[in-house]
């Protein structure tokens, strides 16, 4: 039987996971568990335990019954079907906790600001408490979006930032994910909750919905189709990007080797490019057509910002990324035909 290229990153995951000997007979929360990170999450650590035996469990949390089931996870994942900014329903204990719950959709991050704000906001409180009840560790994936809007390329480390223009809606979700990073942190003092903070790029791989809208994948498919990609932007903006498998093992190494109340960029600061550059050499590589900007004037989509990240307090933690860009685009691409 042929391997897919979505196999054969559980396998890289496998490969490159050092943590087997600390997780041996621990439990899981993972939040999101249909999104792209927190399924890989769910797939990686069924088939750790698969492959080594150590007695580990596996929760997750999805609103959604139906897109469970559509996804045929294994049946060690207990699962709990509701809406995360509701009181949380398990009662189990788990050792550790990563919730990867956000919307990301940058339509209905505009449409839905105040759907943004709330649900992000009850969520992480939610599980804040669970975690300082159960003294579960806990990993909260935020967004580089933190940052604000820079417009000069800088590197930006995690004590650095830029501004966020608090009176335009689409900016409710960098906003919201800062007010849980402060509550975070605010946890770890007061109560010594041992919760820390992974500030995630864009990731993108093998696993993404086909019915994903976001630029990586209009510009996949745009390559796969031999088509023009047409931006809304200026096309500017710019930043690093990781590939799904680094992702996985950069969170694991913030859950399992990072320190309470800190924040760790997570990203391949050598994939930095802008959207425009970006689709060019995409569809150079891969056969498609030209890109085309035509933009509008529309508060969907992010302010322009162009901004790298520094991953030396990562790297420190021993993680290292494998996937440059255009070996991500790859493999999407092959995941997609």
């Amino acid at each position: 039987m042929q391997v897919t290229v979505l196999e054969e990153d559980i396998e890289d995951i496998i490969d490159r996971f050092p943590f087997c000997s600390d997780i041996v007979g621990k439990s899981f929360l993972i939040t999101g568990g249909t999104g792209l990170i927190g399924s890989l999450l769910i797939k990686s650590l069924v088939a750790i335990n698969r492959k080594y035996d150590i007695n580990i469990k596996v929760y997750a949390f999805a609103r959604d019954r139906e897109k469970v089931e559509a996804m045929h996870f294994d049946p060690m994942v207990r699962w709990f079907i509701q809406d995360m900014s509701q009181p949380i329903l398990m009662k189990d204990r788990v050792d550790f906790i990563i919730h990867a719950a956000s919307p990301t959709q940058t339509e209905f991050l505009a449409k839905q600001p105040v759907e943004t704000i709330e649900n992000n906001m009850y969520a992480a409180v939610n599980l804040l408490h669970y975690a300082k009840n159960f003294h579960s560790k806990l990993t909260y994936l935020s967004s580089v979006e933190v940052y604000g809007q820079i417009l000069d390329g800088a590197t930006m480390q995690e004590t650095d930032y830029g501004t966020i223009d608090s009176l335009n809606v689409r900016n409710g979700y960098p906003l919201i994910k800062k007010l849980i990073e402060c509550a975070i942190v605010s946890y770890a003092k007061e109560y010594g909750v041992d919760c820390n903070i992974c500030r995630l790029t864009q990731t993108f791989g093998p696993g993404v919905s086909s019915g994903d809208n976001r630029i990586f994948m209009q510009i996949a498919k745009a390559a796969i189709q031999h088509k023009n990609i047409v931006l809304h932007t200026t096309g500017e903006s710019s930043k690093p990007y990781v590939y799904t498998v680094d992702a996985i093992l950069g969170i694991f190494y913030i859950l399992l080797k990072g320190t309470a109340g800190e924040a760790y960029n997570l990203a391949n600061d050598a994939t930095y490019i802008s959207v425009k550059d970006m689709a060019q050499r995409v569809l150079n590589a891969f056969g498609g057509s030209q890109v085309i900007i035509e933009p509008q004037n529309s508060t969907h989509y992010a302010p322009i910002s162009k901004i790298n990240l520094n991953t030396i307090k990562l790297r420190q933690l021993g993680w290292r990324p494998k996937y440059d860009l255009m070996a991500m685009y790859d493999r999407l691409i092959k995941y997609l035909k």
